[in-house]
């Protein structure tokens, strides 16, 4: 290569390498508010008063009474790779704290404008003035405070770095984030007093509650009405376990509050919430889930909180132990409690007429944990994720079909067998009818993709549309003249083939794109559907599909000659 078109190898500036690192700690206000209120905590904190304005963008303020951080350190806090919480590797498995990598105030600084005002007890208030990383005020006063606290106040959220403005969701999304992010910490730390003021509306606070945590949990996740929580606890080899489940329950995860906290983090782990739905069937109706806050606490060398920049996964150096323990805590806890919960009754209307109430108690669902050894060397463990995906079989004949039985594909149309009768399926209407449905009730939070996906389009997206589409969890880059990558779908989406429905929308749907002509747009693909129509059958209702004429049942006169 020729030397003029080469370029020189040079060290960035500390200020750009902060401004990229914070793109991995703060993604967006809601990360930077988990960042401070972790703080907070960590700082011994028993009163922590928050107020954010314009979903964080314009302001966050965190406040507390904690320890505070002496002058001549104050500095130093805003430092990379600064921190009281670790000096050697090893520490790293062994945490009691939230935060000890010493990223996320450098990080933070560098993309906002700052202040911090803290002190210890019966010290003088230091004050230090951050914009975009760099420091422009550091003062003490010279009065002595009787009481130690640090408050911190975050303006203008990326104002420095605009093209992280880009990643940032809608009004809703990024709002719902943040209540998530204060309800964590509410639900973890229930001997601490917590208020919180959105905008200009009212304050809200939560009084401490000491060790009654089941009183925090109601407070916290409850909506319109008290919850009816049942407790359940387990104990085994230095691991504990607990759960609150809600008796009430509905169709979809629009609204829940479904929580898993891992030695006080709020963390996600997809197989334990499967476990959990799955074990927790004797108390919800057939497609039903409730509201659930688990909390599992085990000894901190036992489990790395360090895989993930934000921590929002761990990884268990045990896990068919903790799978274990929660399948059976769950199941032996309904399964001894069953006269303390009042038998469901159904109203007879078209709403839930496929759901039945059945006769006795119900039975568990098929998949017991003691029949698995959990050895991840063998196939044991994933055939138990896979059956938790399945609908729950009748126990009342083991040996009867399935509900939805496929007996053959027609064109656009599918013949099924339910219940003794046999129908043909409108394919392409029910499955526009599910999306409708998803979208209309279910949790529309983006979900990345771990690689974004190609669009194969023929036409454009207008500029409008792309943002009526990120409204509901799709975002979708531009990235040439008809060329586009998805990047995010909506979670309540995540078993439709959105990705196949979207390209076929695009490049045979209606002239006019809106969210209405999307929902309603029909794919004329029986192969595609294939894999997917039978789950569109089982979750929504037979008699309205019976309604719309997606369903029509056919006499044996009419099947004879279809056939």
């Amino acid at each position: 290569m020729d030397q003029s078109d080469s370029q020189k190898i040079q060290l960035l500036p500390e200020h750009i390498i902060d401004q990229i690192k914070a793109g991995e700690v703060i993604e967006r206000p809601s990360t930077l508010l988990k960042e401070l209120l972790e703080n907070s905590i960590d700082a011994k904190s028993t009163k922590i008063d928050i107020e954010i304005s314009s979903n964080g963008l314009d302001l966050i303020s965190v406040r507390d009474n904690g320890q505070g951080i002496a002058f001549e350190d104050l500095d130093l806090a805003f430092c990379r790779h600064a921190t009281s919480k670790i000096e050697r590797f090893e520490d790293i498995y062994n945490l009691f704290t939230y935060g000890f990598r010493g990223e996320a105030l450098a990080s933070i600084a560098s993309i906002c404008k700052l202040t911090c005002v803290t002190n210890q007890k019966n010290s003088p208030e230091g004050t230090i003035k951050i914009y975009g990383g760099e420091v422009l005020t550091l003062d003490q006063d010279k009065e002595a405070q009787p009481d130690s606290g640090t408050s911190m106040f975050i303006r203008d959220l990326f104002y420095n770095t605009p093209a992280r403005m880009k990643f940032i969701q809608s009004k809703t999304s990024e709002k719902n984030q943040l209540d998530k992010i204060v309800k964590a910490f509410l639900l973890t730390q229930p001997e601490v007093k917590i208020s919180i003021k959105w905008d200009d509306q009212d304050k809200q606070v939560f009084e401490a509650r000491g060790e009654d945590l089941k009183k925090r949990v109601e407070e916290t996740i409850k909506k319109n009405r008290p919850l009816n929580l049942i407790e359940l606890n387990s104990t085994y080899d230095q691991v504990d376990f607990t759960v609150f489940l809600s008796r009430e329950s509905s169709r979809g995860n629009a609204g829940k509050s479904q929580f898993l906290f891992v030695n006080g983090r709020l963390v996600q782990d997809t197989a334990i919430h499967k476990i959990i739905l799955n074990s927790a069937y004797s108390l919800w109706p057939q497609g039903e889930t409730g509201n659930y806050c688990a909390y599992i606490n085990l000894p901190s060398e036992r489990v790395d909180v360090n895989i993930h920049p934000n921590k929002i996964q761990v990884k268990f150096f045990e896990a068919p132990k903790i799978y274990s323990l929660v399948s059976g805590a769950i199941k032996d806890g309904l399964a001894k409690r069953r006269d303390q919960i009042p038998a469901r009754t159904f109203e007879t209307t078209e709403k839930n007429i496929e759901m039945p109430a059945t006769s006795g108690q119900k039975e568990f669902r098929d998949v017991e944990y003691r029949q698995y050894d959990f050895d991840s060397s063998n196939s044991s463990l994933q055939n138990y994720f896979d059956r938790l995906d399945t609908k729950i079989p009748n126990h009342a004949d083991q040996s009867q079909e399935p509900v939805f039985q496929t007996l053959s594909a027609h064109e656009d149309c599918s013949l099924i067998k339910y219940e003794q009768k046999t129908f043909i399926v409108d394919t392409p209407k029910l499955m526009s009818i599910w999306l409708k449905d998803l979208l209309g009730k279910g949790d529309k939070t983006p979900m990345p993709l771990l690689v974004s996906q190609p669009l194969r389009l023929e036409k454009v997206i207008s500029d409008n549309f792309m943002s009526e589409l990120s409204e509901v969890g799709f975002e979708i880059d531009k990235i040439g003249q008809t060329d586009y990558v998805l990047r995010t779908f909506p979670q309540c989406l995540k078993n439709f083939p959105f990705k196949e429905y979207l390209e076929g929308f695009f490049n045979h749907g209606v002239s006019e794109k809106s969210l209405s002509s999307f929902y309603t747009y029909q794919v004329h693909d029986q192969k595609l559907w294939d894999r997917h129509h039978k789950k569109a059958l089982e979750a929504l209702s037979i008699t309205e599909l019976s309604k719309e004429s997606v369903l029509v049942e056919l006499t044996r006169e009419k099947l004879k000659k279809l056939l």
